[in-house]
């Protein structure tokens, strides 16, 4: 294994040292006698009944070991979060991943995961994985070897399904392979050094999209059958799925946020797709960790993820009224004040995992910006000067609320690339006095209004900032201000997060707003720093001329650019002392040029304001925060546990007396009951069910009437768990079809439903949208198309087939 870096700032994470030691001491079961392990009582339940096989044969004969943040778990509990809708993957995958190796809790290591050990060869050209012998997917098959061969000989050098190289077997230009050595041994072969591997292969997994594509295996016995090597039909299955090929097809059954059928070997699985207005999830029973007791995790039996409508602030109000146990994920700094003051109401306390380091504001330049603004830009003394300019104080106090600390954009202390306090420091003091001095000494003249110009035209800098953290426009107009004081016009613009790159991409802003968070990951991660990539921070028209030339907007890149690409490319080929001293070097070349401005870091800004609830316990106060990292991953998320006789657990299952078949059109009156919850809300939102069957396409329209707040779900399928098609509430104000707005007698808060659908069952789900809310309701269905009749009922079941279900 690598040498471990030397971690100056572990006094900060105090409640890392039982993880850290643990975990990088000796990761692994592997005494003479087989412990005895532990399980939660629903996959207990599930071996008594005979569909599971006993614990020790779903865990690995050498399972990871995940020491406890605090005490031994207990199981059960779901962890309720809320979520913006199908982009999000992230809230799901930042806590439910897998990797071959992964991050300690401090974010300075690198410590065994899906590999329970690895080698490297002396030139640093061959890294050889040792798997965990008995490992297995979610369905119970096998994980060996085997997945990671068709992963790469069956995927990755199929250009129809992989166009180009998966990032993780990419060194530059060059690109690696990986081979079998055994049912438990890989190894990945790089025609050049790569002695950074290990730490992008920590960042290799399915985050955000729940795609296999950056992963370096796949459950090649699922994903065999939608692959024309394996399936000759494979293409006409596709078409027949309405998909245009079965490259198109085999990329959507990929993707697990999509496909939750899909087979994983994270802790949780998916159990409908993302974007259903609540998604739930349950535990991997075949999860391959434990507890130092020997106990399988995950503790908690899923996670629930709730879609905010009202975007991050209502998804805020859920957390104030203690609807979200713990989330970090689109909790923004601004927020940070009133949550605290409702943490006693809410049960919840805020915690704050401060950045792993970089900036969490800071101002990057255009240095491909065409004309005399990109001129200035590119002329040193003039991105000095605007450093100097900037009063952080202000910032710090106002939009960051006094916390984090003034900075440029560099690791943090402690960090092997860190530089130096002087570096770090640099131009960060307010002197307006000395802008102006080197301002004047590299573009002294000005226009009629004041403004200072080159070669006779306005240097304006036009800057781009989006509301995705809240604080950024306020800084920028704050930044902009400064500037203008010194002479130099300035231009805000706040735009939506997609503007906001397709605009920077094609140079249309001289300085882009974002967050410096890839400092602590110097070589792997580096389009924020020089021209790698289309979507780099540092010039977009010069990393586009790389590529091709000609493009409309590509620009010559200058000489500083290429350099500082070149450093950024050595790095990965080094050993690691050269590749440390290299690392100090690109960030003083960096701040002493000032390629881009810092203005505060080491702030919980970005995803670091917390709310956990008080009864969910190992959560650590404090952890490593960043993107590379996962953050939340490195609050190692599978020991986290409810206190005993604590809400959030599962909903108790639904009587079959709230499902009924309709008999055809008409109206249904009812009541909202207590013993009928909902499956797509929470559980103390009250529902009734209602099954159809249609035998061939008709328009179908629902209504909602009731004497309290509504709210409408069509599903797919006979049954209350099927795949929401259409939802609706407050028709009046939503809905634009005909059929409904024009239905008489409804308020605003009712609900309505106008589909065309197909032959096949449906299920609707009426729920009141507040939840404990009792009264009446009348739900209308109408048809204009052939209902078939309902099924003949089934036969009550065997008392053994009923011992089976409550064990299931």
């Amino acid at each position: 294994m690598s040498s471990k870096h030397t971690i100056a700032i572990l006094a900060i994470f105090l409640s890392s040292a039982l993880l850290f030691f643990a975990l990088t001491a000796g990761t692994d079961i592997a005494s003479a006698q087989t412990p005895d392990y532990g399980e939660s009582p629903d996959l207990a339940a599930q071996v008594a009944a005979g569909t599971l096989p006993p614990v020790e044969e779903r865990l690995p004969d050498e399972p990871m070991v995940i020491p406890t943040l605090g005490d031994i778990g207990q199981y059960g509990g779901i962890l309720r979060r809320f979520y913006l809708g199908p982009a999000d993957g992230c809230n799901f995958f930042r806590l439910s991943r897998a990797s071959l190796v992964r991050f300690s809790q401090d974010g300075f290591d690198l410590i065994p995961s899906v590999a329970r050990d690895w080698d490297v060869s002396e030139d640093g050209t061959e890294w050889t994985f040792y798997l965990r012998e008995g490992m297995k997917w979610s369905d119970g098959d096998d994980f060996n070897a085997d997945d990671f061969v068709y992963q790469y000989e069956d995927v990755i050098l199929n250009e129809e399904l992989t166009p180009s190289p998966p990032f993780f077997l990419k060194v530059g230009t060059e690109v690696g392979r990986i081979e079998r050595v055994n049912d438990t041994t890989v190894k990945f072969i790089f025609p050049v050094p790569n002695f950074l591997f290990l730490e992008i292969a920590a960042q290799a997994d399915e985050a955000c999209y729940g795609s296999s594509k950056n992963v370096p295996w796949a459950p090649s016995h699922y994903m065999k059958q939608f692959h024309p090597k394996y399936n000759p039909n494979a293409e006409r299955v596709a078409r027949d799925e309405e998909f245009e090929s079965w490259e198109q097809y085999y990329d959507y059954k990929t993707q697990y946020n999509l496909n939750p059928d899909k087979p994983t070997i994270a802790p949780w699985k998916y159990m409908n797709p993302l974007g259903d207005q609540v998604v739930m999830s349950e535990r991997n029973p075949y999860f391959w960790a434990v507890d130092q007791a020997g106990n399988q995790l995950p503790y908690l039996d899923g996670i629930q993820l709730t879609l905010s409508e009202g975007g991050t602030e209502v998804g805020v109000l859920m957390a104030l009224q203690g609807e979200v146990d713990m989330q970090g994920r689109h909790i923004q700094l601004d927020y940070y004040t009133t949550l605290k003051q409702g943490e006693e109401q809410g049960g919840y306390e805020v915690l704050t995992w401060p950045a792993f380091g970089g900036s969490d504001v800071a101002f990057f330049f255009n240095m491909s910006l065409p004309g005399a603004t990109g001129d200035a830009i590119r002329t040193r003394e003039f991105r000095q000067a605007l450093s100097l300019a900037i009063d952080r104080k202000a910032i710090q106090e106002i939009q960051f609320l006094g916390l984090g600390e003034i900075r440029q954009g560099v690791p943090r202390p402690g960090h092997p690339h860190y530089p130096g306090d002087d570096i770090a420091k640099l131009r960060t003091e307010y002197d307006p006095d000395a802008a102006n001095a080197l301002l004047d000494s590299v573009f002294p003249d000005k226009d009629s209004e004041g403004w200072r110009t080159s070669n006779g035209e306005r240097i304006v800098m036009s800057i781009t900032a989006t509301n995705a953290f809240g604080i950024w426009p306020d800084a920028a107009q704050v930044v902009g201000r400064a500037w203008e004081a010194v002479g130099v016009k300035a231009d805000v613009n706040v735009t939506t997060r997609s503007q906001h790159f397709t605009r920077w991409q094609t140079n249309e802003w001289a300085v882009m707003v974002w967050n410096e968070d890839s400092t602590g990951f110097t070589f792997s991660s580096v389009g924020k720093r020089a021209p790698e990539g289309i979507s780099t921070f540092h010039g977009p028209g010069c990393a586009l001329w790389l590529v091709e030339p000609n493009h409309e907007y590509a620009f010559p890149c200058p000489q500083e650019s290429l350099d500082l690409l070149e450093m950024h490319k050595r790095g990965p080929v080094l050993p690691e002392p050269e590749r440390n001293a290299l690392g100090k070097e690109i960030y003083k070349t960096i701040v002493e040029n000032q390629y881009n401005i810092g203005i505060v870091g080491l702030s919980p800004m970005v995803q670091g304001v917390i709310v956990k609830k008080n009864d969910l316990n190992n959560v650590p106060n404090t952890a490593a925060n960043d993107w590379p990292l996962r953050t939340p991953n490195t609050g190692f998320p599978e020991q986290w546990y409810y206190a005993s006789g604590q809400p959030s657990s599962r909903p108790t299952p639904i009587s079959d007396s709230c499902l009924e078949p309709l008999m055809g059109e008409g109206s249904i009156r009812g009541d909202w009951i207590s013993s009928c919850a909902s499956e797509n809300r929470s559980p103390n939102h009250y529902a009734r069910y209602y099954t159809f069957t249609l035998s061939e396409q008709a328009e179908v329209t629902i209504t909602l009437d009731s004497t309290t707040d509504t709210y409408l779900y069509l599903l797919a399928g006979a049954d209350r768990n099927g795949r929401v098609l259409h939802e609706n509430d407050d028709h009046a104000t939503l809905v634009n079809t005909e059929d409904c707005a024009d239905a008489s007698g409804l308020e605003q808060y009712d609900s309505c439903i106008t589909a065309s659908l197909g032959a096949g069952d449906y299920t609707i789900e009426a729920t009141t949208f507040d939840p404990n809310m009792e009264g009446a309701f009348e739900l209308t269905v109408i048809f204009s198309g052939t209902v078939a009749p309902p099924p003949e009922p089934t036969p009550p079941p065997s008392p053994t087939d009923l011992e089976a279900a409550v064990c299931n």
